[in-house]
């Protein structure tokens, strides 16, 4: 179907036309700031460069599709009222006509919620599910130990070091890692509609540190099902499986929802660069270096300089995976596996990775060396750190002092281009802080722990439509300062 598309002068002079006949009701409802703000998102909403994008999911011939910008709009608008009831939004619609005239519809003719359902089907590359799908045998999760938890507060180990090898290899192998990927769509929506518009809009800059985190994503669906027989039972979820929640000390069933963000210091606000939805299952290790790999894949006019990570990725691939994008990782130690002194194995270098020579004394540390991919460390005599030293005739005799250097190759995780736990390391790592209050504005602010979607795309649909009202809340906080 070859699809007409709603340009965004279209639809200013669709607002127009329709402000005419419904100015009372207009005016009445702007007086309410929800409404005004979302009557603001639409106005700032610039649909023309999806087109290209979406004109690929259509064919050539028959009868032309209709309103599927306007179905954007809808989408976009029922995350900002948080809907997620796709029947409720769209008796919503034909009940206030302000509000169907604000998503572009004509509101005496508002498109009917399964129209609302096949738009979210036809953005996804991969057939849905039939009815009969959803029937199916026992599920395994009775071969999950739910019975043996982790410790209050820690992570569920439940993945192998070589399944980062593995990916490391996939993602450098030149290989485009989103071509084959269901959401690439809808992952290209967000980037131009969202992550462009702060862009543009200076809310975003070149040279910037990103974030990156997940969190539990409960799935209000049955874990057991319902019983059809003695063999098989119906899933109304079949994507969600079982995961450990370590803030709630309990496994469930659901997704993970993991975003990677930066933070605008200027303006104090925080942006979601990516969203992504992983099973519940997958370690963050895995999910971070896919998301990284995804982010610059999708993302290719902005420079990220550093990638924040927790220590659920502390490993020597998501490190390479950073350097061969040109990004350099900062991220924390798992502790839990490590003695406490991390830099026992290596000879004379203190606790906080500073260099100890023979008369006792550590070292200063005097910057990097990029040429020779070296941290640099001086004697504390040359800056007058310390008055005497009991080795100074058998010393160096030059005024510069004696000069001790570490190797980023021999261990990335401690000694990378920015050394672990150095000042420098603890000033870009406090921005990590940004990914975890963007969790919590997704399930919090936006209730989309309330969320009662059932299946992976359309609970990654409601995921990414959130995700783009949070940059046009960002440009309405700082237009309104």
């Amino acid at each position: 179907m070859i699809p007409y598309f709603q340009s965004y002068n279209d639809f200013i002079n669709h607002l127009n036309s329709h402000y005419i006949s419904y100015r009372q009701l207009f005016d009445f409802s702007l007086l309410n700031d929800d409404f005004q703000s979302a009557f603001f998102k639409m106005i700032w909403l610039d649909v023309d460069n999806t087109f290209d994008i979406l004109r690929s999911l259509y064919s050539n011939t028959g009868r032309p599709a209709k309103n599927q910008i306007q179905f954007l709009r809808s989408f976009i608008l029922m995350a900002h009222f948080k809907y997620f009831s796709i029947k409720k939004w769209v008796k919503r619609l034909k009940k206030q006509n302000a509000l169907a005239v604000i998503c572009g519809f004509d509101p005496l003719d508002v498109p009917s919620f399964s129209s609302h359902y096949d738009f979210i089907h036809r953005l996804f590359l991969k057939k849905k599910y039939t009815h009969d799908d959803f029937v199916c045998e026992n599920k395994p999760y009775k071969n999950i130990d739910t019975k043996s938890k982790p410790k209050n507060g820690s992570k569920l180990v439940n993945f192998n070091i070589s399944a980062t090898d593995e990916l490391l290899h996939v993602f450098t192998d030149n290989s485009n890692p989103v071509d084959e990927l269901e959401e690439k769509i809808l992952l290209q929506l967000f980037n131009v509609l969202a992550v462009n518009f702060s862009f543009n809009h200076h809310l975003i800059e070149n040279h910037i540190t990103i974030s990156g985190d997940g969190t539990c994503l409960h799935t209000h669906a049955s874990k057991y099902g319902t019983k059809v027989d003695d063999n098989h039972r119906r899933y109304s979820d079949l994507d969600a499986n079982i995961g450990w929640d370590s803030d709630l000390n309990t496994f469930y069933y659901g997704y993970t929802a993991y975003s990677i963000s930066t933070i605008n210091h200027k303006y104090n606000i925080d942006l979601p660069m990516f969203l992504s939805i992983a099973s519940a299952s997958q370690h963050d290790a895995i999910t971070s270096m896919t998301a990284l790999a995804q982010l610059c894949a999708i993302n290719n006019f902005i420079s990220f300089d550093h990638y924040c990570l927790d220590c659920a990725s502390d490993n020597v691939s998501t490190h390479k995976l950073c350097y061969s994008l040109g990004i350099l990782p900062v991220i924390d130690i798992n502790k839990r596996s490590s003695n406490k002194n991390l830099y026992l194995p290596y000879k004379d270098i203190s606790k906080n990775g500073r260099p100890i020579y023979a008369a006792g004394f550590k070292c200063i540390r005097d910057g990097f060396e990029k040429a020779r991919n070296r941290h640099k460390f001086r004697c504390p005599f040359a800056f007058k750190k310390e008055n005497t030293c009991p080795l100074k005739d058998k010393c160096t005799k030059s005024k510069y002092g004696r000069v001790f250097q570490i190797k980023v190759e021999n261990d990335l995780r401690l000694f990378g281009v920015i050394q672990y736990n150095s000042q420098k390391w603890k000033t870009i790592y406090k921005d990590r802080t940004s990914c975890e209050r963007m969790n919590n504005r997704i399930l919090n602010d936006y209730k989309f722990k309330d969320c009662y979607m059932h299946g992976e795309s359309r609970t990654f649909f409601m995921l990414v439509m959130i995700g783009i009202n949070i940059h046009f809340d960002a440009y309405l906080k700082i237009t309104s300062l």
